[in-house]
């Protein structure tokens, strides 16, 4: 992991921790060996900060190309492994770029349900996350994300936001399960299963404190 990543990690966990209450469940080293696709659920800008800052390793992100305009945050959005992707249409050079990095061993965010949940409930999953798990033959753990939807709301707040990740899902047991569409939509299913699981442990967990 490059130093100054490890220093805005170190930074970013710090304050979610006092201002957020953030906390952390389940086992993140499952994410070692890299590479692997960490899929979260989606309601704020704010989750790619979030499991990037209790994530143990160096990680890359699909970023909004609007980003990429910006005067220096297109540099600093470069600099954390960001890639730009179009939204609302299948971009094929993210695609690409998601490939590469992680043909570097880098993890990688990504959202499932494709878009942030406008209630904060978790929407349907999209076939795109099984696409790029097969074609670059790599694991997917399922990670959900308490407390972002209105941050506000979680502000010195003891957990406010947690974050909870799931075992390992293999995708191996995927491979030759029908067509290739059957298994992105199978892969996509399992993921958002995985989450909501993960969803209700997270709130009994938060329930029993």
């Amino acid at each position: 992991m490059r130093i100054f990543y490890f220093i805005a990690q170190i930074l970013l966990k710090t304050i979610f921790t006092v201002f957020y209450g953030l906390k952390v469940l389940g086992d993140r080293r499952v994410v070692i060996p890299p590479p692997v696709l960490l899929a979260s659920n989606h309601q704020s800008s704010v989750d790619p900060l979030v499991v990037g800052a209790v994530t143990p390793v160096e990680m890359a992100y699909f970023a909004k190309e609007e980003i990429f305009t910006w005067f220096l945050l297109k540099d600093l959005a470069s600099f954390y492994n960001a890639f730009p992707v179009r939204r609302g249409s299948f971009d094929l050079q993210a695609i690409r770029n998601a490939g590469r990095a992680l043909k570097r061993g880098l993890p990688m965010v990504i959202f499932p349900e494709g878009t942030r949940s406008k209630t904060g409930e978790l929407q349907e999953g999209k076939a795109g996350i099984g696409m790029l798990a097969l074609q670059n033959n790599v694991d997917i753990v399922p990670v959900y994300v308490h407390g972002t939807f209105r941050p506000r709301r979680s502000f010195l707040k003891w957990p406010g936001i947690v974050v909870h990740f799931g075992p390992r899902i293999s995708i191996d047991e995927f491979k030759l399960s029908g067509s290739k569409k059957e298994m992105y939509n199978a892969i996509s299913r399992r993921v958002m299963s995985e989450i909501a699981r993960l969803r209700d442990q997270t709130l009994a967990t938060i329930r029993s404190h």
